[in-house]
């Protein structure tokens, strides 16, 4: 992994934004011994960010149920 941020600030709004721990760029995927990752980039480009951080939040916890 290579760190780009730390801590990763995104903006919702000029009076809205949040701190995600880290910042990286990696491949899309990647594997080390048995432990695998996989990365989705998502857009928040629609009218209201607040609403696509919701629909990726959904997908994410669906997709956390699968891969467990």
């Amino acid at each position: 992994w290579l760190i780009t941020h730390d801590p990763l600030t995104l903006e919702f709004s000029e009076d809205d934004e949040v701190e995600i721990d880290l910042g990286a760029e990696q491949l899309l995927g990647a594997e080390k011994g048995l432990k695998k990752i996989a990365v989705e980039v998502k857009s928040f480009l629609s009218d209201s960010a607040l609403s696509d951080f919701h629909r990726a939040l959904g997908q994410f916890l669906n997709y956390r149920l699968v891969i467990e």
